[in-house]
């Protein structure tokens, strides 16, 4: 099964959030393709890929250990980019401040993986962001975005595993898992 581990926007950030987005779409150039439905919007922390299901309990007890240490904590929705490159974008992204408590939890699982011997590996820093839509891959000049602050903040009290179903038109994420702090 293709999973990630995740955090959530809570439900006023979510409804303002798709309100203003909602509201900026008819702005946004043509190259964004396929937009990603608000119930499936989420913040990464981890992508695992493929993993044997029966890694769940364990995987949910240190994530559970993990989560034991943690407050209810703020992050904020600054601007929608181009991610990973604007050169070269895959998706349209909400980006976050890179809050320290978001930062350490997302290296904190990173060791959390490692000691569990699940295979891991981040291919770039750790950019906070939240994927929003899909972008067509251009062999051209991408479109340049307009500015758009945001300034959206939410309040994340809890961690989840997400089991992710994809295919050629949509996707589409079912959170298995999650854990309340």
């Amino acid at each position: 099964m293709r999973t990630f581990i995740a955090l959530n926007l809570d439900k006023y950030a979510l409804a303002a959030f798709t309100d203003t987005l909602n509201a900026y779409k008819s702005h946004l150039p043509a190259n964004i393709s396929r937009y990603i439905l608000p119930e499936n919007y989420h913040i990464t922390l981890a992508f695992l890929g493929e993993i044997d299901r029966a890694i769940l309990p364990i995987l949910s007890e240190n994530l559970q250990i993990l989560a034991n240490e943690l407050q209810p904590f703020s992050i904020c929705l600054r601007e929608l980019k181009y991610f990973p490159h604007e050169e070269h974008p895959k998706v349209l992204a909400g980006m976050l401040d890179p809050s320290p408590i978001l930062m350490t939890l997302e290296s904190e699982l990173v060791l959390m993986l490692k000691n569990m011997n699940i295979e891991y590996s981040s291919h770039h820093d750790y950019r906070p962001h939240m994927s929003i839509a899909y972008c067509q891959d251009l062999n051209h000049q991408v479109p340049p975005l307009p500015k758009m602050l945001l300034n959206i903040s939410s309040t994340i009290h809890a961690i989840s595993i997400y089991e992710s179903h994809t295919d050629e038109s949509s996707s589409r994420y079912e959170k298995i898992v999650e854990i309340i702090f």
